[in-house]
């Protein structure tokens, strides 16, 4: 518990008569710990409803509950890596503390991006395996006809999802 919170819980304890009197902190320490809490507060609310309606989505588009745990998969691991490269950056190459806005900023972009590109990406393979018209085109046994729609959704995707995130 920082010290803005213990302050505010001193403060409650000795307020004589909370319902007349209004009594908090002001300054910078105030302001970070209420930026901060603000800034907790959004990103629950908006991930609480953007994250599903996304899934949704991705999964009515993709139509293969495997290729949407990929792209759960991938959302993870991209937003996961953003928040490392960033404590990296704050913590060993000391450019100071990112603006209150940054976290919110890197998880949508990080968030959009994945998924778009998921979607770009397994839509393509899905329309390349059907282009094979291989009789039992979805039975993992037939690893030719997944082999061959892969390479050919890198060919002609990859390339493109790979020089827009660069």
């Amino acid at each position: 518990k920082g010290f803005v919170e213990w302050l505010d819980e001193v403060i409650d304890e000795r307020n004589p008569d909370p319902s007349k009197y209004d009594i908090g902190l002001t300054g910078m320490d105030q302001l970070a710990a209420s930026v901060i809490g603000t800034s907790k507060d959004q990103m629950e609310r908006t991930d609480s409803f953007s994250i599903p309606v996304a899934m949704l989505l991705l999964g009515y588009m993709v139509s293969s509950w495997r290729l949407l745990f990929l792209g759960l998969f991938n959302m993870s691991l991209t937003i996961a890596a953003g928040f490392a490269v960033m404590v990296l950056l704050i913590e060993k190459a000391n450019i100071g503390h990112p603006d209150s806005t940054c976290a919110q900023l890197m998880q949508g972009l990080s968030l959009s991006l994945s998924i778009d590109y998921t979607l770009f990406i397994c839509s393509r393979f899905k329309e390349e395996l059907d282009a094979l018209k291989y009789p039992g085109k979805y039975d993992t046994r037939k690893c030719d006809a997944w082999n061959i729609a892969l390479c050919r959704a890198m060919l002609y995707a990859g390339h493109v999802v790979l020089m827009s995130g660069i």
